[in-house]
């Protein structure tokens, strides 16, 4: 009898652990693709909303988002935006702290596709963040 047959296996490059900092990292590129897109989305149903509510004069501006998109595809963009970061984060910290876990292309292809993600999601969150911004003081203001 092999006692060789009755173990684990050893932890390395072809373990099912050492495929989850290259998975949280497409997740995360998937993430902030989705969070751009969202954005995209949100900016494009704030428009009509905001010339909508210049032409009518005495109304508010509620009225006019109420049948956009514009606020679910913000928080949308928002949350994908945050959970893209985070989930590039932790894939890149798993790589770098677990260097016998995975091989050097793994650890290559998993802080690419974290940076690509934070090329992405960062600017995606600012920019929500300013329309969230901008459309809670326009509606104080205004309104």
């Amino acid at each position: 009898m092999d006692s060789t047959r009755d173990r684990d296996p050893a932890p390395g490059p072809t373990s099912r652990s050492a495929r989850r900092a290259p998975a949280l990292a497409t997740a995360a590129l998937v993430l902030a693709l989705t969070s751009v897109t969202t954005l995209v989305v949100a900016a494009v149903a704030a428009v009509p909303a905001v010339v909508n509510w210049t032409h009518a004069h005495g109304s508010h501006l509620v009225d006019h988002v109420r049948g956009t998109p514009l606020l679910p595809s913000l928080t949308t963009a928002l949350l994908t935006a945050l959970a893209a970061l985070i989930c590039g984060a932790v894939g890149a910290y798993d790589a770098a702290a677990r260097p016998n876990r995975y091989s050097m292309a793994s650890t290559s292809v998993t802080k690419s596709l974290a940076w690509t993600a934070e090329l992405l999601a960062i600017p995606a969150l600012a920019l929500g963040i300013l329309l969230g911004i901008a459309y809670l003081v326009v509606r104080a203001v205004f309104d």
